[in-house]
């Protein structure tokens, strides 16, 4: 290997990996393709038989509902295996869209069950990550259900900054306002007001898609932040 992909580098920040282990990851990663911002890879009801390897770009995961609206359910960000949440699943729960151009690896199922079967390690890995995805989901439920819209949206900036494990307070957030009012319960007026207050009181700054954190305690009293459900253990299943 002459370089390292995204997904190695998501499993190396948990486990130093062996150059096997590394071997077995990077196969996920031989059909590479790129895809054009606003792509549908699976639409919600299709077959559930193949997944994504998520090189560079982001991607949403999002539930249709009845009554026309949706529900953001996953943002993925580079590393990532897109549809993982399906795994036992024949039909895709969910549709999963580009956000911004990407490039990304699709594989079938049987090849992810070939990696468990040669890596015990990695199998656990692939468990933790989606615990923490599960994690992150609940955390946006219950902030759904019991902060303002501007707490949600503060946590939510500080959930994606931490996620993209950088220590600036300026970084990347290419998310239109009606993705994020799908993810957190708000119409896009309400994100466009929201966004607004934030910055009047001196919090955030935007500039195109890209976003500042003026007041950093400010913010992560207002969001009540606490990145612990972020933290992947790996010794506690690994010894």
């Amino acid at each position: 290997m002459t370089h390292e992909s995204c997904l190695i580098a998501q499993f190396n920040q948990i486990i130093e990996l062996t150059e096997t282990e590394k071997d077995l990851l990077s196969s996920l990663e031989d059909d590479v393709k790129e895809f054009p911002a606003d792509t549908i890879l699976v639409a919600q009801g299709e077959d559930a038989g193949s997944f994504f390897s998520l090189r560079s770009g982001w991607a949403s995961a999002s539930h249709d509902l009845e009554d026309g609206s949706r529900q953001v359910i996953d943002i993925f960000l580079g590393g990532q295996i897109m549809g993982l949440r399906e795994v036992g699943l024949t039909q895709a729960h969910a549709t999963v869209e580009t956000m911004t151009d990407v490039v990304a690896c699709p594989f079938p199922r049987n090849r992810l069950a070939e990696v468990f079967a040669e890596s015990r390690r990695l199998a656990v890995l692939f468990f933790l990550l989606l615990a923490r995805d599960h994690a992150m989901l609940t955390e946006r439920l219950a902030n759904i259900g019991s902060k303002s819209a501007t707490a949600r949206f503060a946590h939510f900036i500080l959930e994606t900054r931490a996620r993209l494990n950088i220590e600036d307070d300026e970084f990347e957030m290419p998310f239109k306002q009606t993705l994020i009012g799908d993810a957190l319960g708000m119409t896009s007026v309400h994100v466009s007001r929201v966004l607004g207050k934030l910055t009047r009181d001196g919090l955030i700054e935007r500039k195109s898609s890209r976003l500042i954190i003026k007041d950093m305690e400010g913010l992560t009293e207002l969001g009540g932040f606490n990145p612990a459900y972020l933290d992947v253990r790996v010794d506690l299943l690994l010894k």
